[in-house]
């Protein structure tokens, strides 16, 4: 696995860091609200303080996206293995200026995916984010659908 105190990129207007997973609480007064507006897409699956407690034990990566001291964006990214592939994959997004950040953060992940030794990148989200993604090379693969029983 990478050194999560290593993985930082620094671009002319925005810095994208991996928080290392013993660091997670320092900054998530500044991100949680940013995860919080993510996670609402699909209410009463995660809150906030799980993604808090999974980010904390390095089950997923924190990351945080400033423009000079002020944190404007979050995403979490999780790596797993499947029989045919390690993944990659960005679970939650959230936050503002996305035009500043947002194709940057796509060629970092992909970058840490490869020093992961991960072989796939996905992400999810809604549907707004196809057009993005597309630009990269990504692929769509599904729609989910939902009913609470």
């Amino acid at each position: 696995m990478v050194d999560r105190l290593a993985w930082r990129e620094s671009l002319d207007s925005v810095e994208i860091s991996l928080i290392p997973a013993n660091k997670v609480h320092l900054i998530w007064p500044q991100v949680g609200p940013l995860i919080e507006k993510a996670l609402a897409i699909t209410p009463g699956r995660w809150g906030s303080g799980d993604i808090f407690i999974q980010s904390s034990e390095g089950h997923q990566g924190l990351w945080v996206i400033m423009k000079q001291d002020e944190v404007i964006a979050s995403f979490t990214t999780r790596i797993y293995d499947v029989p045919q592939a390690r993944v990659c994959s960005v679970e939650w997004v959230g936050g503002d200026q996305m035009e500043l950040w947002a194709d940057e953060a796509v060629d970092i992940i992909e970058d840490y995916a490869k020093a992961c030794a991960c072989n796939k990148v996905e992400g999810h989200g809604r549907m707004g984010w196809s057009k993005l993604m597309k630009k990269h090379g990504w692929k769509f693969l599904a729609i989910s659908h939902e009913k609470d029983v």
